[in-house]
Formats: C-alpha cells, sequence, structure tokens
C-alpha cells in the first residue's frame, strides 16, 4: 500500500455493515467496474473537548458500540489485498474544527450521538442532554473543539 496525496474521489460505505468473511463483495463500484473505493473514519482519532472528560470517554464508548469495527482502516489495506484487489491506495481527510458551526462534522454529529447515546451504556436521556447543550456552550464561548480521521481506500479488482 501507498500512501497518496492524490484526492481520492469515493463514494460513501459505512462500517455499520455487517464485518464478516465476504463483506467486500457487497461494496459500491464507481469510476470503473475495476475500480472500487472504501470510506471510513478510524474513532480511535477522535479528539473531542470536553470539560467533564469521563463523560466525554463513556459517550464515545457507547458511540462506538453501534460500530462494526471502530478502527477498520487500521487493517482494512490488507484486508483488500487479501481478497483480491491491487494498487490499494489511502488519503486521509482530517475532520476538524474549533468553530461550533453546523455545517462540521463534529457538529453535526453531536446530536446523532446524543440520541444513540440516550438509555445505553449507563447514559440516561439528561445525561445525552447535557453532554449535547456542554458542547453547545462551549462554541458559544469559544472553546470547542473537535477532530478525527476519515480515510478512502481505492483499489482495482482485477476483471
Amino acid at each position: 500500500m501507498r500512501a497518496s496525496t492524490r484526492p481520492c474521489a469515493c463514494r460513501s460505505w459505512s462500517t455499520s455493515q455487517t464485518w464478516e468473511p465476504g463483506w467486500l463483495s457487497f461494496t459500491v463500484r464507481f469510476d470503473r467496474a475495476d475500480v472500487w473505493s472504501f470510506w471510513d473514519v478510524d474513532w480511535a482519532t477522535v479528539s473531542w473537548h470536553s470539560l467533564q472528560p469521563a463523560r466525554m470517554q463513556q459517550v464515545l464508548r457507547t458511540w462506538d458500540e453501534h460500530l462494526a469495527h471502530p478502527s477498520l482502516p487500521r487493517t482494512l489495506s490488507p484486508a483488500l489485498n487479501e481478497a483480491g484487489f491491487d494498487e490499494v491506495e489511502m488519503v486521509a481527510h482530517s475532520f476538524a474544527s474549533a468553530d461550533f458551526d453546523p455545517e462540521t462534522y463534529g457538529v453535526a454529529l453531536a446530536p446523532v450521538i446524543s440520541g444513540y447515546v440516550a438509555g445505553r451504556g449507563g447514559i440516561g436521556e439528561p445525561e445525552a442532554g447535557a453532554w449535547a447543550i456542554e458542547q453547545q456552550e462551549l462554541g458559544a464561548r469559544g472553546e470547542y473543539f473537535f477532530a478525527c480521521t476519515q480515510f478512502c481506500f481505492k483499489a482495482t479488482r482485477p476483471r
């Protein structure tokens, strides 16, 4: 595998799909019939500011429960090679913001996470709501911070 600085024209693929032998047969082809793409976030790369770090960790651990493989990018290149793909390329895209802008990945994701974790992992609805409100308050004070890395893998499948 080689890292690339070229843009990766990829369509979405989610790790919420089942991780099992043969999973690559369910991905979506793009561009040409022999070129495939795979997008995924390595959730271990998340850095998200909170004045209550223990609560933040609990929220993120609970969020991880919905992921089939929270750090799939770490093992995707060899998995693609083993599945018969060639010319595997990887490009990393950083989602980072110090502004509480609803157009940014972290801010847009917060209500989804809050809704998912409420009632799971020992997090009640009030605690999930307080977590989301804290992010808004940090944003209002100019103290918001979120960063993570999403990876795009592009590979060729011999015909």
